[in-house]
């Protein structure tokens, strides 16, 4: 062998994918089936590239790609599967564009830019034996692997590669949101389990689709109030709204056995409210119904339409039908026009969204002084703006406000009473009055997936992790597609110490939305804890990056906890030069934790007492703070926000 030759050959990691039934999709529409492929080949690119592969070649619908880790490699076939998963566009006469992924670990050789090999080889049969939209490994590169990745990898019993002289056990990663659909598929759901899907606003003015909006709002708010039913949070039926899916995909996706969807087309004076109920384990019609009306009140049509369409729904599930369905908050049209208007903003979840939002809610309340739904929203808006838009004090002292008025008008509304509770939970650390608040909000709105969200997030702080579980596992039931119940729940696990359990639930999260932040945040901290440190580094450095973010704190903490000082001074000094303006003190005090600097985190940490930052009892009881837990001066801080020095107990001694 040539000295030449000898260069060109190489060990790698081979991934090779392939479109599932691609000719199959190029006869019913070769046109949409090209379009889509050169979306799908945007996507594998895009994502070969993050990865730090090389793309070798296409072969027709095929990629060929290369890696110098298998790991990476792996990352990268869960990221593509993640992508196309999500692109619904990529569907053809509604038969969704699958691939299948698989990858070998061997040696190749390179002649003139292709790769040559068994390896080769050896990946395309591997990824022959993966499912439709699934990833499969050899034994060389699961030996690799295994105890590196948060992904559970089950063996192929009697799985054969074609052509393959020698015997290559295979394996199959299960890929979360897989995982958490096994055994549903080939079942039956519960038909009492209901999702309202976005309703599709037909209008040509674009003006227009808040009314459709308003309308999907309306009937989740009409089906949850009848005692029975269980109806899927606008959270996780929201994602829909861009996505085309069949019927029998989203409710597996859901868990759902009920589907009810709808559009909306105002034209001129008039508007058509068409609405239909779908069996989704047979996928068939249970009851259509088409409401014409004149456009002289929209929110009163909503109203009017959403007690008749849940009354027709509690027939047809129930067996029964109910003469008096709740009707809107307040009698001002005008009022719940703004109200409508500005849950619509609200959504949005950006700053320019949430101001829009409260000039609309201030609009409601003085339009009608009584409407307690758009001051529980007004509280809302202020707390999801403290420590981003506005400091925590002023941000929660508003917030504190507007929740106390809105409990005032209507004792019974569980929406004020699950602002009051996260108040005393973020910001007054009052914890008798914070448990009292949110079981109200919940006994009053049990079908409310926030409240149960927000009473787990409380247990699991106060380490009562069983308690926790339960109200989150209620909360994930609810709303199954929300990533901020799964973080939630990726949290307590982690305050529990239990972190292989954190880490799983953390990789669902950011599959569901790779820009919460938080989600690789809570991974890397767990990572952390396990003294696994270049896993938790890589965990930071999947993050998004945030414009106008200050420098992750959380990272210079992994860098001084792996022995990298030096980077951690630097992420440290970087963050000092921001200037005592900026809201970021929790990024500097995880820094000098990790360096040892106990004295001067505690300076920091009761810096922001004084302003009252909800991030405090948020992280205290994590196992960061666990090296400063003996010092007089900790015990002493950890008193002042109601919580004990120490979580070792319990349920966290079990991790």
């Amino acid at each position: 062998m040539s000295g030449e030759e000898k260069q060109r050959r190489r060990l790698a990691a081979v991934m090779f994918t392939d479109i599932v039934g691609y000719t199959k999709l190029t006869q019913l529409s070769e046109q949409r089936t090209l379009e889509a492929l050169g979306e799908h080949n945007t996507i594998v690119r895009d994502a070969i590239a993050k990865h730090g592969g090389r793309e070798v070649k296409t072969i027709g619908d095929s990629f060929l790609a290369e890696f110098d880790s298998a790991l990476e490699a792996l990352r990268c076939a869960v990221d593509i599967q993640q992508s196309m998963r999500s692109h619904w566009p990529l569907a053809v006469d509604g038969q969704k564009m699958t691939i299948r992924i698989g990858i070998h670990l061997g040696d190749v050789v390179e002649e003139g830019g292709d790769l040559f090999g068994d390896a080769v080889n050896i990946a395309s049969r591997v990824e022959s034996c993966a499912s439709p939209g699934g990833v499969c490994v050899s034994q060389q590169v699961y030996d690799q692997i295994h105890n590196k990745v948060e992904y559970a990898m089950e063996r192929l019993e009697g799985a054969s590669l074609k052509n393959v002289s020698f015997p290559t056990p295979v394996y199959s990663v299960i890929i979360p949101w897989r995982a958490s659909l096994a055994g549903a598929e080939g079942g039956k759901f519960n038909r009492k389990r209901v999702a309202v899907l976005p309703f599709v606003s037909m209008s040509p003015d674009p003006n227009d689709e808040y009314f459709a909006d308003g309308m999907t709002e309306e009937l989740i708010s009409a089906l949850s109030k009848i005692e029975g039913l269980s109806v899927i949070s606008r959270t996780s039926v929201s994602q829909y709204k861009q996505k085309k899916a069949s019927t029998p995909a989203i409710a597996a996706e859901l868990r759902a056995g009920t589907i009810l969807e709808g559009s909306v087309r105002k034209s001129g004076s008039r508007v058509r409210v068409a609405v239909q109920l779908i069996d989704a384990n047979e996928d068939e019609h249970l009851w259509a119904e088409s409401y014409d009306r004149e456009v002289d009140d929209v929110f009163a049509i909503q109203s009017d339409i959403a007690v008749n369409v849940a009354r027709e729904t509690m027939s047809k599930l129930i067996g029964s039908r109910a003469e008096e369905i709740g009707r809107g908050p307040t009698n001002s049209s005008e009022a719940h026009a703004a109200y409508m208007l500005a849950k619509y903003s609200m959504n949005m979840g950006t700053r320019e969204g949430l101001v829009k939002a409260i000039a609309n809610l201030e609009s409601a309340v003085a339009l009608d002084p009584g409407f307690a739904l758009a001051y529980a929203a007004l509280a809302n808006c202020y707390t999801y703006m403290a420590g981003i838009y506005l400091p925590d004090k002023e941000a929660f002292e508003m917030a504190s406000r507007y929740a106390s008025m809105a409990v005032k008008i209507d004792s019974s509304s569980g929406e004020a009473h699950l602002s009051l509770g996260t108040i005393a939970f973020q910001h007054e650390w009052d914890w008798e009055k914070a448990g009292s608040e949110l079981s109200e909000a919940a006994r009053l709105n049990p079908g409310s997936a926030e409240a149960h969200m927000w009473m787990g997030g409380y247990l699991a702080i106060l380490l009562r992790t069983d308690e926790a579980m339960k109200e989150l596992m209620r909360a994930e039931d609810l709303d199954p597609l929300s990533p901020l119940v799964k973080l939630n729940i990726a949290y307590a696990l982690y305050l529990a110490r239990r972190y292989d359990e954190s880490i799983t639930k953390c990789e669902e999260t950011v599959a569901l939305s790779r820009d919460l932040a938080e989600g690789y945040l809570v991974m890397a901290l767990s990572y952390a804890a396990k003294g696994m440190y270049e896993e938790a580094i890589r965990a930071e450095q999947r993050s998004p990056d945030v414009k106008g973010r200050p420098p992750k704190g959380s990272l210079g903490y992994i860098y001084a906890l792996a022995g990298r000082k030096e980077e951690a001074l630097g992420v440290l000094r970087a963050l000092e030069q921001l200037g005592p303006s900026t809201t970021g003190i929790e990024e500097r005090v995880l820094v000098l934790i990790g360096l040892g600097e106990y004295d001067r985190a505690l300076d920091l940490m009761e810096e922001a007492l004084e302003g009252r930052h909800s991030w405090l009892v948020i992280m205290a009881q994590g196992a960061v703070f666990d090296p400063m837990r003996r010092l007089p001066r900790f015990a002493s801080f950890m008193r002042r926000i109601g919580l004990e020095a120490s979580p070792l107990k319990g349920d966290a001694q079990q991790a």
